[in-house]
């Protein structure tokens, strides 16, 4: 593993402690905490691309997500289906696609879902099955986010596959 992508990993780390807190306290993802993930990815990202273009293209992910999540949300309510996604968690979908691209966040999402599921039923002994009740999610996305960054980063240092985890290629 190169020595940007351990500091980067340490980095996210530590950025990822905190919403994790927050969300667990107060079920909400503080705005500046989003705002610090983002940075902190396009820093390192910018670090990491091969081109000026890979970078800028990079910023397109966040727009993508944010109107992806936001139609999916949409939807959801006109459902009428409770425990939708909050608007932090989109946020943070949106900072997370710039540690790891657009796909990567979608990979980020898939993940924190299959490991929020894999919670409830495993809880479901002591605490009656109820999959329609909201839970903190920014647990289940920052587990998510290291799993996919820390794959990626391991397959772009083994050169194994292509980096269709990680941030856009040039």
């Amino acid at each position: 593993m190169p020595a940007t992508s351990f500091i980067a990993l340490g980095v996210l780390l530590l950025i990822l402690i905190p919403i994790v807190h927050f969300d667990l306290q107060e079920r909400r993802i503080p705005n500046a905490l989003n705002v610090l993930l983002a940075t902190a990815g396009f820093l390192f990202q910018t670090i990491s691309a091969s081109s000026v273009r890979a970078a800028l293209i990079g910023l397109t992910a966040p727009v993508a997500i944010i109107a992806l999540f936001l139609g999916l949300i949409a939807i959801m309510k006109l459902l009428r289906r409770q425990g939708t996604l909050g608007l932090g968690d989109v946020k943070f979908l949106a900072a997370a696609s710039l540690w790891v691209g657009f796909i990567g966040s979608t990979a980020v999402f898939v993940i924190a879902s299959l490991f929020s599921v894999g919670f409830i039923v495993a809880r479901s002994p002591w605490r009656r099955l109820d999959l329609r009740g909201a839970i903190p999610f920014a647990p289940f996305l920052a587990a998510g986010l290291l799993v996919v960054y820390g794959l990626g980063t391991v397959s772009q240092a083994n050169k194994t596959s292509p980096a269709i985890i990680v941030a856009p290629a040039s």
